[in-house]
């Protein structure tokens, strides 16, 4: 793992090959409690995601895109369409520096496949995580509009996410949070799963951004375990329910999503973390922040909120 000062980058472990397999980003790390409830041990563990392999493809989240690289991949969420393309919504530290869109290809839910022709990567992105998460940011242009999954997501432009329980979507790599995320529990035919928590910390958006300082613009969640015992960074020391997780790492650009009005909408892109036990913590790069910037690039963009 490649660290920035105290949290990793998640950029750097975005995947994993096994034989021809490409095992795309974005796990959840879970609560052992519930993992064993749900039939996992030693000999299968990949049966303790049921749960939460049910959550992630319930139809709000049909939305979420999952990238597949030559030997990595990573996450995003379709925005909408114009008349010849569809937007997806990603991580900028998804790509390489000066990267192009043909880094991966983009599988919706219904399992198309679809084609990158244009990257945009936020203008304050630097690649730096440490001072900013908050703008970690991308939006690829796909080669025809999205077809066949409902609706594209709504994002957030409001200011109450304080407090508010999200659900961390994706692909990949999972665990729990007593061993953090390894290969055996991945489950090749059901590779989506989900996980919730708190937002617990809102870091607004410094203006002007500092130099070489954090620039916010970021929300945060911890790993709690169920006897309180873990190292609580925010909130209350014990899970907000038997759904609560963290992001692992190598979680690349995927989605927080919350409720708002009875609408689910996008919050939040997976951005950085500090580890994937008990006691992690979290961020997201925070969607309300930047609805001036997703809007420059995609005016078609649906926001609720604000």
């Amino acid at each position: 793992m490649f660290w920035r000062g105290g949290r990793p980058h998640l950029a750097w472990i975005i995947g994993f090959v096994t034989g021809t397999l490409v095992i795309p980003a974005s796990g959840v790390v879970i609560l052992d409690s519930t993992w064993a409830e749900q039939g996992g041990t030693a000999r299968n563990k990949p049966a303790g995601f049921a749960r939460h392999i049910a959550l992630a493809n319930e139809p709000q989240f049909r939305a979420t895109i999952q990238l597949v690289g030559e030997s990595a991949g990573a996450s995003g969420t379709w925005i909408g369409n114009d008349a010849r393309h569809g937007y997806v919504l990603t991580a900028g530290h998804n790509f390489t520096k000066g990267g192009k869109a043909t880094e991966y290809a983009y599988v919706a839910t219904d399992g198309t496949t679809y084609q990158g022709v244009r990257l945009i990567v936020h203008p304050d992105w630097n690649g730096d995580n440490d001072t900013r998460t908050g703008y970690d940011f991308a939006i690829v242009v796909l080669d025809r509009p999205v077809r066949g999954v409902g609706q594209p997501a709504v994002l957030y432009a409001g200011c109450d996410e304080m407090d508010q329980l999200c659900t961390m979507v994706g692909y990949g790599m999972r665990g729990t949070g007593s061993s953090g995320e390894l290969a055996e529990y991945y489950d090749e035919d059901n590779p989506k799963a989900a996980a919730q928590n708190l937002i617990e910390n809102v870091t607004p958006a410094v203006s002007p951004l500092p130099k070489g300082e954090d620039g916010g613009n970021y929300l945060g969640i911890d790993f709690d375990k169920e006897d309180g015992s873990a190292t609580n960074t925010y909130g209350e020391p014990t899970p907000v329910n038997e759904y609560e997780g963290a992001l692992g790492s190598g979680d690349s650009g995927g989605s927080c999503w919350m409720q708002y009005e009875g609408q689910w909408c996008v919050i939040g892109v997976n951005a950085n973390g500090n580890t994937s036990k008990y006691g992690a913590v979290s961020y997201f790069a925070r969607v309300s922040g930047q609805v001036d910037w997703i809007m420059s690039v995609f005016p078609g963009a649906k926001f609720i909120g604000g």
